[in-house]
């Protein structure tokens, strides 16, 4: 090897040669064709076709994403079932408190029913109409005061014209309404017998929940006032109807009132459902 040869090997530059390879360096190592060099194996470390194939399937295997990974928040349902068994896990660690269904207390129930009196009332004041029609102010009702909840009195499960008797019990179904904002608003140590109470329900059915819970009537039964008294005093106010004094409802109030101090040993209020 002349001197110019060692002086290139020393530095490991590389010369042009005639070959399958477009440059080799002195030092014996072989490019690719496109000039990418590719070193020499040593033979010592070469390894088996059985473990380049496992390599191989390796490699494989981390460049193919993970089939069993699922984005973020994706909706399938093994993440839903495992979503469910999660929650239904944490339910049973919760408080028998929290865990159970809310009970419901003994005044959270229906009030009682009505007196045939109470009943009776109400049919006289509020006139039996077969028909939809408007009432004294200008409210479409039929029957017994059913107020009409939808366009030509759809809800009504009975065929118009009613008659006194289906009248009479789609009747029986609206003061249900009545009977339970009264027995829901007024307080435990409120204690009416069953014409008192059918007083204040024929009050209700006439004025509506609404109004009854804001008023003073309620505030002073609440108070343990005498009820008999109260009645007197605060039902003969609930006289008008579309900003004026109506003489029905004079004549009505002053019903409710003798009905609520007629004597009776049947209690209503307060009640164990």
């Amino acid at each position: 090897m002349n001197s110019l040869l060692r002086e290139r090997w020393s530095k490991g530059e590389m010369i042009k040669r005639v070959g399958s390879y477009t440059y080799s360096d002195l030092r014996g190592n072989k490019p690719g064709r496109r000039g990418l060099y590719k070193p020499r194996q040593n033979p010592s470390m070469k390894i088996s076709k059985q473990a380049r194939q496992q390599r191989r399937k390796q490699q494989q295997q981390q460049s193919q994403p993970n089939s069993q990974f699922q984005p973020p928040f994706k909706s399938t349902h093994s993440s839903i079932k495992m979503r469910s068994a999660i929650f239904i896990s944490a339910i049973s660690f919760l408080p028998a408190a929290l865990a159970a269904p809310m009970q419901i207390s003994a005044r959270d129930c229906v009030g009682p029913d009505v007196n045939p009196a109470t009943i009776a009332l109400i049919k006289e004041f509020e006139g039996f109409v077969p028909a939809p029609a408007p009432d004294p102010v200008g409210l479409p009702t039929v029957g017994y005061g059913h107020l009409c909840q939808s366009k030509n009195c759809g809800e009504v499960g009975f065929p118009f014209p009613l008659t006194e008797d289906t009248a009479t019990q789609l009747l029986i179904q609206d003061v249900k309404a009545p009977q339970q904002t009264i027995t829901l608003k007024t307080a435990d140590g409120v204690h009416l017998n069953e014409n008192q109470y059918g007083a204040l329900v024929s009050w209700t059915f006439n004025v509506g929940p609404g109004n009854v819970a804001t008023s003073s009537l309620l505030q002073r039964l609440n108070a343990l006032e005498d009820v008999n008294t109260v009645l007197r005093e605060e039902l003969p106010q609930w006289k008008y109807g579309g900003g004026k004094v109506l003489p029905g409802l004079v004549r009505r109030r002053a019903a409710e009132v003798a009905l609520g101090e007629t004597a009776s040993d049947v209690p209503a209020l307060p009640v164990a459902c």
